[in-house]
């Protein structure tokens, strides 16, 4: 391959050089040695005279290798250009180029690149390898892009929670919408008083276009929602309704283990099985798992799992009690009832636990009271949308995925900038 073809390969135009560029070929390296053609006309950039000269010139080493991926070398460009000196003005410039940033070490070819890099879930290291710069280049490109703002209040607002150590707290609060997978806005913290500087800054007719409001049952956003958003519906995300009664079950599971050597049927049952207590018995598709056949060896007799399932609650009345409610949570509140049907099943699950001898289904009871308009909202024909965080909870993932390829992202400005320029996909 001739210079010519090297130089069209990597977009350099021969014109802009005062003679063919010389290029060196190393296993690691490509070097191209060159020199810009002189301005015509040279104008002054600060007072636009034609009364210039040449005062010196200088050599600036720029990495072209983002211009192609035929090379498994990295591309240097060494070019000689000139610096200039306006007699009218007095001031001196360097002459400027096509190829190179204003940091002149890395081509604007680079700089595209990473600003669409970063637009996907990969590392600065890998962009950095990828592109055969360092990773301090890659991060000190990456800061310099303005950072993009938060878009526009939603229709239907999530707001979650990820644990991330900022300055401000433990917790950051990330705002999405659930229609397009949007990250509205990443908060530095989930206090209160962070979360009502912020919404404060956020005029009230945006505000005010919220109509649906999807949280967890944590209080500080139900103050939130109180405060900024009187007219939107407050929906409690369905996992979190669902997790107060497995938490319990997997608590008084563990309990009844203790119960039993580890050699027994029992034991083992209760150990390998867990996940047949958290199952929905009123789901079709758990039909078939909950009909399959388990042998027990200690008796030299196959269980169906519902069999097994039976002998295990007969054996903690507070774990028979757990699920008996879980069962019934899961048949009577049915997303899309009417108001006073959801309220009517709302009841009686909620009477159930408070009749509770167990502390911990009472619990249960107790939060369900606490948060009970807006579980009413989250299953009756109100919530017609049948809105959950489950975006969020997605959101979550993508942030975990982004810190764990990272090494770890310790600046929640670097955080936020990141979430902020990732593509939706």
């Amino acid at each position: 391959m001739d210079d010519k073809s090297i130089l069209a390969l990597l977009g350099l135009d021969s014109s802009l050089f005062i003679v063919e560029p010389v290029i060196n070929f190393s296993d690691k390296e490509i070097t191209i040695n060159a020199e810009l053609v002189d301005d015509n006309p040279r104008i002054c950039k600060n007072c636009k005279s034609n009364d210039v000269i040449i005062k010196d010139k200088e050599i600036v080493k720029i990495n072209i290798s983002a211009y192609s991926s035929a090379f498994s070398q990295k591309i240097i460009l060494c070019l000689k250009k000139r610096k200039y000196f306006c007699k009218k003005c007095k001031k001196t410039y360097s002459q400027s180029n096509k190829i190179s940033s204003n940091r002149k070490l890395l081509s604007t070819a680079i700089s595209w690149q990473i600003y669409n890099e970063t637009k996907n879930l990969v590392s600065f290291s890998k962009i950095a390898n990828d592109l055969k710069i360092s990773e301090g280049a890659v991060r000190y490109i990456f800061n310099s892009l303005k950072t993009e703002g938060r878009k526009a209040m939603p229709i239907t607002l999530c707001v979650d929670e990820k644990k991330f150590n900022s300055d401000l707290g433990k917790y950051i609060c990330v705002l999405s919408n659930p229609y397009n997978g949007d990250i509205v806005d990443v908060i530095a913290s989930r206090l209160t008083p962070v979360l009502n500087e912020y919404f404060n800054g956020i005029s009230q007719k945006e505000r005010d276009s919220v109509k649906f409001f999807v949280s967890d049952m944590y209080e500080g956003y139900r103050t939130i929602k109180k405060r900024f958003f009187k007219n939107a519906v407050h929906i409690i995300d369905y996992f979190h309704i669902t997790k107060l009664f497995t938490e319990t079950i997997q608590i008084l599971r563990k309990n009844l283990m203790k119960n039993y050597d580890p050699k027994t049927f029992e034991y083992k049952f209760l150990k390998m099985n867990w996940k047949l207590f958290l199952l929905n018995p009123y789901n079709k598709n758990n039909y078939g798992l909950l009909g399959k056949t388990y042998y027990d060896k200690e008796n030299n007799e196959y269980l169906d799992f519902k069999e097994a399932l039976n002998l295990m609650m007969v054996k903690s009345p507070d774990l028979c009690l757990a699920y008996s409610i879980y069962s019934d949570y899961c048949h009577y509140l049915v997303r899309g009832n009417n108001v006073e049907k959801t309220k009517e099943s709302l009841d009686f699950i909620v009477n159930r636990c408070l009749q509770s001898n167990c502390h911990l289904i009472e619990k249960i009871g107790l939060t369900l009271l606490n948060f009970y308009d807006e579980i009413v909202n989250t299953y009756s024909n109100v919530n017609l949308g049948n809105y959950s965080n489950a975006i969020a909870e997605s959101i979550n993932a993508k942030i975990d995925k982004l810190i764990t390829i990272s090494n770890g992202i310790r600046s929640f400005a670097t955080l936020r900038k990141r979430l902020l320029h990732l593509s939706k996909k």
